[in-house]
């Protein structure tokens, strides 16, 4: 099967999305948790920084809905 590609000269980077979230605390607080609002903004920060590190992308856009957002 062929890929269709497009002119070379058209060619660029795209932009990298990562969307987190991490809630922690809910209305009833029986059901409140510990560590995932932290949980998801460390893993939106790693990936930010490993995604921008490859090289791959033009930009990284990161968006973390915690808590209350």
């Amino acid at each position: 099967s062929a890929i269709a590609t497009g002119a070379p000269g058209l060619g660029r980077k795209g932009t990298a999305h990562v969307l987190a979230i991490g809630v922690s605390r809910y209305a009833f607080k029986g059901f409140d948790l510990r560590f995932a609002r932290s949980d998801a903004e460390a893993f939106a920060n790693e990936l930010h920084d490993r995604l921008s590190s490859l090289g791959e992308f033009e930009r990284v856009e990161v968006t973390t809905l915690l808590d209350a957002n």
